[in-house]
C-alpha cells in the first residue's frame, strides 16, 4: 500500500501524470533511432557503400520519428505538443539539445569544427548533462551514464574514422537507451504493484 501512495504522490505533483513514465520510453527509442543511424553511417563509410546516407538514413529516420513523437504527445496532452516535449526533456536536456544543434549547424554550414570530432563533442555535452543531473538527483543511473559518455568521448577522440561512429552508436545504446528503458520498466512495475496492492 505504501507503494501505491508513493505513486499517487508522484502523479499529483507532476504537471502531466502520463509523462511520469512514458517519456522515458520515448527517450530510449530516440536514442536507439540515433544509434541505428550512426551504426549504418559507420557501415556505409567503412565498406564504401554508394548510398546517400543523409537522405536515406538520417532524413527519413528523423523525419518519421519526429512526426510520430509530435503526434503522440499531441494526442496524449490535448495538443500541447511543444510544452509536453519541453516538460519531458527538462531544462538540462533542452539546453544540451540547443548546444548540440548549434554545434551541428556550425560544423555542416560554416565548417566551424571538423565533422570527424563531432561524435566526441556531442559525447562530452551528453556527459556534462548527465553530470548536472547526477549532482541534482544523486542517482546511480546518472553516474553510470556520466562515466559511460566520458569514456565514449575519449575513445571517439582516439579512434580513427569511421570507428568513432560505431563507438558513439554503442554508447547511445548502452548509456542512454538502456538506462531510460530500465527506468521506464521500473516505473511501470511500481505502478503495477501499487494497483495490485489496491485490489488486495
Amino acid at each position: 500500500m505504501n507503494i501505491f501512495f508513493n505513486v499517487i504522490s508522484i502523479m499529483r505533483t507532476s504537471p502531466n501524470p502520463h509523462l511520469d513514465h512514458s517519456h522515458y520510453l520515448v527517450t530510449a527509442l530516440w536514442a536507439l533511432i540515433f544509434a541505428k543511424c550512426f551504426f549504418f553511417e559507420y557501415l556505409i563509410c567503412n565498406y564504401a557503400v554508394p548510398v546517400n546516407s543523409t537522405l536515406f538514413i538520417w532524413s527519413l529516420s528523423i523525419l518519421m520519428s519526429t512526426v510520430a513523437t509530435m503526434v503522440y504527445f499531441s494526442v496524449q496532452n490535448s495538443g500541447k505538443t511543444l510544452h509536453s516535449i519541453y516538460h519531458s526533456l527538462g531544462k538540462t536536456w533542452s539546453f544540451c539539445g540547443l548546444i548540440i544543434g548549434i554545434i551541428l549547424a556550425g560544423a555542416y554550414f560554416i565548417n566551424s569544427i571538423p565533422t570527424s570530432i563531432l561524435p566526441a563533442c556531442i559525447a562530452i555535452i551528453i556527459s556534462l548533462g548527465n553530470l548536472v543531473l547526477l549532482m541534482q538527483t544523486r542517482t546511480i543511473r546518472f553516474l553510470f551514464s556520466t562515466l559511460g559518455w566520458s569514456l565514449c568521448a575519449v575513445l571517439a577522440l582516439l579512434s580513427p574514422p569511421p570507428l568513432h561512429l560505431l563507438i558513439f552508436a554503442l554508447s547511445l545504446t548502452l548509456f542512454t537507451a538502456a538506462p531510460y528503458y530500465l527506468l521506464y520498466r521500473s516505473r511501470r512495475l511500481e505502478i503495477y504493484r501499487a494497483l495490485q496492492a489496491l485490489h488486495t
